[in-house]
């Protein structure tokens, strides 16, 4: 099991151990996600959960969730599911080549969870649908992330 990714969220039949390693390794554990505290709650190929805990330093104005800061959410789930599904013999890497964000409604005071949909994949990348609801389940932000990967 790797560090960082539970039990209960990792799909032990669907993502190569080396695959959830690297996901941990490279973006839940990176300096932003750890800095955000975002966590893992699923990893499976192409389904990725991940949790924003709310914080009163990631606000822009009273209690509301800064907007840099959902894209920045939404962007590290677009980036696992890309990876979930990817050959853990030859990948070498990863970027973002297109993130789109169509902000809903404020997120005030709440923490934000993703929802990932892979509508594409090929060896060279993926295109991913990620929505971002707060905990009482309403839309928050749909985002689009296409992603490279080599």
């Amino acid at each position: 099991m790797s560090p960082g990714i539970s039990e209960a969220a990792r799909d032990t039949d669907t993502v190569d151990p080396r695959i959830a390693a690297i996901i941990h390794d490279v973006l839940i554990a990176g300096p932003v996600a750890r800095h955000l505290a975002i966590r893992v709650e699923r990893l499976a190929r192409d389904d990725v959960r991940l949790r924003l805990p709310f914080d009163p330093a990631n606000v822009t104005t009273g209690r509301i969730v800064h907007g840099g800061v959902i894209a920045t959410l939404a962007d590290i789930a677009g980036a696992a599911a890309s990876a979930s599904g990817a050959d853990p013999a030859g990948l070498r890497g990863g970027a973002t080549q297109t993130l789109v964000v169509h902000y809903l409604r404020p997120a005030e005071g709440v923490d934000l969870v993703t929802e990932t949909t892979v509508l594409s994949r090929s060896r060279g990348g993926t295109v991913t649908a990620v929505s971002v609801r707060d905990t009482h389940g309403h839309l928050v932000a749909q985002a689009s992330v296409t992603s490279r990967i080599w």
